[in-house]
């Protein structure tokens, strides 16, 4: 939540840090290429098939 702002974003400010809050999260899990630290280790164990 934003100061001064209600339920919704109306101010060109929050409008804009929301904006900038929402290509940051894009940016971070969705347009890296590397693995998530648990998939990647998951993906390096050998399977045991018996």
């Amino acid at each position: 939540m934003l100061p001064y702002e209600a339920h919704g974003y109306r101010a060109r400010k929050g409008l804009l840090h929301v904006l900038w809050e929402q290509e940051q999260w894009l940016d971070k899990y969705l347009l890296t290429d590397e693995a998530p630290a648990n998939d990647a280790q998951a993906n390096t164990e050998p399977s045991v098939s018996e």
